[in-house]
């Protein structure tokens, strides 16, 4: 995993700041407060664009060129739910109140209740 793709969402919890990263393979990898690793979450099968973390950080949302939206459970690294609906690549996602809402290359933007 080259620097260059690692992500930090600057989000602060519990002391840490906790980062993310994905790599060529389509694996999500937690690294967790100060760089300690925790945990991979596997289940795109393309390039991983953008991560977002919930409000209360219980959860990650992922968009991927795999045309798919995944939810993560933090608590335990499984996934939560799979949101397919895009028709080509998703390059944007985010929680909003209770809902994760994404952007692609399809020209659309897909909003699901969580």
């Amino acid at each position: 995993m080259s620097p260059s793709r690692l992500m930090d969402d600057g989000q602060q919890v519990r002391g840490g700041t906790v980062l993310a990263a994905s790599d060529a393979q389509s694996d999500v990898d937690d690294l967790g407060m100060m760089g300690k690793f925790v945990a991979t979450l596997r289940g795109h099968v393309g390039p991983v664009y953008r991560l977002a973390w919930s409000a209360d950080s219980r959860m990650v949302v992922s968009a991927s060129k795999d045309s798919t939206v995944k939810i993560w459970d933090l608590k335990t690294y499984k996934l939560k739910n799979d949101l397919p609906g895009h028709t080509d690549e998703v390059y944007c996602v985010d929680f909003v109140a209770d809902k994760v809402v994404s952007g692609g290359r399809d020209r659309t933007v897909k909003i699901w209740r969580n």
